[in-house]
């Protein structure tokens, strides 16, 4: 689970890279907040569902969080939950170029 909160901080700061200027200057704003930037590099025709997107994994962050910091009762995730995350976040990494 740690890794796929890691893969969607890098994604986070990637997307915002990318969108903005100058290169490698990141502020400090929550992850949640940069993986809209994940929306400047999608062309307008696969825009509505590249906000799907974004919108899952932001809440796959956020539930990876609250197990991973013990602010949730859900110890055991399900191997099923995880790969449903797993995937969400794969196709998030589709949409950016490298």
């Amino acid at each position: 689970m740690l890794d796929i909160r890691v893969r969607i901080e890098r994604l986070a700061v990637r997307a915002f890279t990318l969108a903005c200027e100058p290169p490698g200057y990141v502020r400090s704003e929550p992850v949640a907040d940069r993986l809209a930037f994940v929306l400047a590099a999608v062309p307008p025709d696969r825009w509505e569902d590249a906000v799907g997107t974004v919108r899952l994994v932001r809440h796959v962050y956020r539930k990876a969080s609250d197990i991973l910091h013990g602010r949730s009762n859900m110890m055991n995730v399900p191997d099923t939950i995880i790969e449903e995350w797993r995937a969400a976040v794969e196709e998030l990494e589709r949409l950016l170029p490298e």
